[in-house]
């Protein structure tokens, strides 16, 4: 963590390994040549990206330029303080390793008095929560900004801390291998951006934010919903605590990802029938998809539609009445694991977990489906009976990219129309607002009199979310 604030503040930086000497410049060439083959999770190895980033960051922030100061217009000089200074530097710590939580503020204290707003001065009689609640306050009243409620979920936090207030020390968005493996999308590394999705109308105008004697904030908002329904996804969470813990490469391990797997499918086939049975199934259903690609926003959203209704409908045709369709699948989920190069992935107790759950089978053989050429029969149920649907890359494709979906987060319905996922766990019962001058929605869990912050949300609505923004009653929240 120090040798971030070292870096930052030196005139000149030199890196020295053994008895090899580079200069610090020449180095972040060569780093942003070669950062593309860098593996999403060789943290090691992005340290210095994140360096690179966090460099960079801090010479445009501050106006310098290896100690030349930079002159700049006017305008330049207010871009740059409409990107934030504080939250960008924080934001770049947060993948730091720091054996003192509390030095992931104290740490940036030296680079905040350079930039004129200062950090709370090292005390480290002070408590964790107390340090980072000051330094939280600090980025909201500095930069007029709302960033840190995007920065906030409710897993493992330090004990103490307001719920408005992020837990600096930790950065959830980080995937180990084997979550990577299971479908986790970690964000880059390097410059940890938060990915914004909200479409409704960015508020210009400036409102003031309150802070409580007893560690609370106030803000202003609306409420976009109650949430009625949460997707029960602790069956594949328990699993992958499993799979963590388990000894690689093993037949036990094995065992787990396919148990996984299954547990995968059934979850996004309780989504997929909770949308058919809505009174508006197929504005639900387009919410859905919506929804999902911004899990992934890079994919063509013809294709990912494609995608979509695949699976949708290989859903629907493996139902436990199509026995001609699950038998079809548990024949190719066999054949695709017998020609797996490792002894212990076909061994015969993972084939017959497999051959006996067809949520196993359609993850095997949509995870290892390499091409078009499959096909599989329509049910007597479909609209058109004895068709034949295919089973194509777009499906196969379309699972690959929101597999990981449910990894530390969890998708809900509210009651107004409004689908969305939140980062950890929420509660039937929690409201979903939207904070003035806030980047995005968040999720609160209602405590009495005031509320707690559950974390940042992505939403999308079966209607015009004008229509919903219209409608929604402004209030005024207290948050603990």
């Amino acid at each position: 963590m120090w040798t971030l604030q070292e870096l930052l503040l030196a005139t000149h930086a030199t890196i020295l390994c053994g008895e090899q000497v580079i200069a610090w410049d020449t180095f972040c060439q060569a780093l942003e040549l070669m950062e593309a083959t860098f593996s999403l999770s060789s943290k090691g190895v992005r340290n210095f990206a994140n360096c690179f980033y966090a460099y960079s960051d801090f010479q445009d922030i501050s106006g310098s330029n290896n100690g030349q100061t930079i002159q700049r217009s006017p305008s330049e000089v207010a871009e740059v303080n409409a990107e934030g200074k504080l939250s960008s530097l924080v934001q770049h710590a947060r993948i730091r390793h720091a054996t003192n939580p509390k030095d992931k503020i104290f740490g940036l204290y030296g680079i905040s008095e350079r930039l004129r707003q200062p950090f709370p001065s090292p005390d480290y009689t002070q408590s964790v929560a107390k340090i980072y609640m000051e330094a939280t306050m600090a980025i909201i009243r500095h930069e007029n900004t709302l960033w840190p409620l995007d920065n906030v979920w409710s897993g493992n936090r330090q004990s103490g801390l307001p719920s408005w207030v992020p837990d600096w020390s930790d950065d959830y968005r980080w995937f180990d291998d084997v979550l990577i493996e299971l479908g986790g999308v970690p964000l880059d590394s390097a410059d940890r951006e938060t990915t914004v999705h909200w479409e409704g109308p960015v508020d210009e105008l400036n409102y003031d934010v309150n802070f409580t004697p007893d560690d609370g904030i106030i803000l202003h908002g609306q409420t976009l919903g109650t949430i009625e329904v949460v997707f029960d996804d602790r069956a594949r969470a328990l699993i992958e605590k499993d799979i963590l813990a388990a000894q690689r490469p093993s037949v036990e391990y094995e065992l787990a990802l396919k148990r996984h797997g299954a547990e995968r499918i059934r979850f996004f086939r309780r989504i997929y029938a909770e949308c058919d049975n809505a009174e508006h199934a197929e504005a639900r259903l387009l919410a859905f998809c919506w929804l999902l690609l911004t899990y992934s926003p890079n994919q063509p959203k013809d294709g990912f539609s494609r995608g979509f209704k695949d699976l949708h409908t290989l859903f629907k045709s493996t139902i436990l009445d199509c026995e001609e369709n699950r038998r079809y699948i548990f024949s190719q989920a066999k054949e695709k694991l017998q020609k797996a190069p490792k002894e212990h992935q076909r061994h015969p107790r993972v084939l017959a977990f497999v051959d006996s759950d067809i949520d196993a089978a359609i993850d095997v053989v949509l995870s290892l489906h390499k091409g078009p050429e499959y096909i599989i029969r329509s049910t007597p149920e479909d609209a058109r009976p004895g068709s034949v649907f295919r089973l194509l890359g777009s499906a196969t494709g379309f699972y690959r990219t929101i597999q990981g979906l449910s990894i530390n987060k969890a998708v809900f319905i509210a009651d107004s129309k409004v689908i969305g996922y939140a980062q950890g766990r929420v509660c039937v019962g929690d409201s979903v607002v939207k904070f003035r001058q806030a980047s995005s929605p968040s999720v609160l869990h209602p405590c009495g009199a005031h509320y707690e912050l559950h974390s940042p949300a992505v939403v999308k609505t079966e209607g015009a979310l004008s229509d919903l923004l219209d409608s929604a009653v402004s209030t005024t929240y207290e948050i603990r």
